[in-house]
């Protein structure tokens, strides 16, 4: 197996190398799988222990000498029961979602739609919010945002926005409280906090008449709407959320 196939299964590129080596020629040791990927040892350590505990790897101590196995085949019939159930999942999200649709068919189907994709796309969404200068609200947002640029550009993103006094009320992940209240300013910035976030790998930007999806997994991808109606639409989505979440 191939690092691109092993990706399909949710892993990261890192990850996705070890497990192919491993599934190419296990057991092995760290050191082997050092001199084979070329990944530094002390990520390739953090990677076998990740995958340890999602259960695709697991340890054999021979001689004092740690060597790592691929899990057997319960392991996998249960990773595939547990994947089909989430798309059974998703269908069923995805019906209410054309069910709740219908009330929106007033949303102007000739709305401005822009789609991004990468890193990069992350800063022309900022670039875009401090350009227009709103307030902005967001919700589904996790520590997964934090690894998709490096930590001091949204540190300096925070400082220029807060600089130019642009409020943002925010609900995320409970994981992602610590950054918040290290790194924004309370007189701009207002956060509550949901747990259903905490695997989340999408959020949604609303300021002025747009609103942007930002898609983090398992690419970055950002559609971007600018539509009054479907602006409001989600402000009201904001609102319910808001009423919900945890301080």
């Amino acid at each position: 197996m191939d690092a691109n196939k092993a990706a399909l299964l949710g892993l990261s590129k890192n990850e996705s190398i070890i497990f192919s080596n491993l599934i190419n020629m296990h057991p092995l040791s760290a050191g082997e799988l050092i001199r084979k990927t070329g990944i530094h040892r002390n990520i390739v350590y953090d990677i076998i222990g990740k995958l340890e505990n999602k259960g695709f790897v697991f340890t054999v101590i021979k001689k004092n000498k740690r060597y790592y196995y691929i899990a057997d085949e319960k392991f996998f019939n249960n990773f595939i029961n547990k994947e089909e159930k989430k798309i059974i999942e998703k269908k069923r999200i995805i019906k209410g979602l054309l069910s709740e649709l219908k009330q929106y068919e007033n949303i102007d189907l000739n709305a401005q739609i822009n789609v991004i994709n990468g890193k990069n796309g992350l800063k022309i969404l900022s670039d875009d919010l401090l350009n227009e200068k709103k307030n902005y609200l967001i919700f589904g947002a996790s520590e997964k945002i934090l690894d998709a640029l490096p930590k001091y550009y949204w540190k300096n993103f925070a400082i220029k926005r807060q600089k130019i006094k642009i409020k943002t009320r925010l609900i995320a992940s409970h994981k992602l409280r610590w950054w918040v209240e290290k790194e924004l300013d309370e007189q701009y910035n207002e956060a509550r906090y949901l747990k259903k976030f905490e695997t989340s790998t999408c959020e949604t930007v609303i300021w002025g008449n747009k609103v942007a999806i930002v898609f983090l997994s398992p690419e970055i991808k950002i559609i971007i709407i600018e539509d009054k109606s479907l602006s409001e639409n989600y402000t009201e989505i904001f609102e319910l959320l808001w009423e919900t979440a945890e301080k």
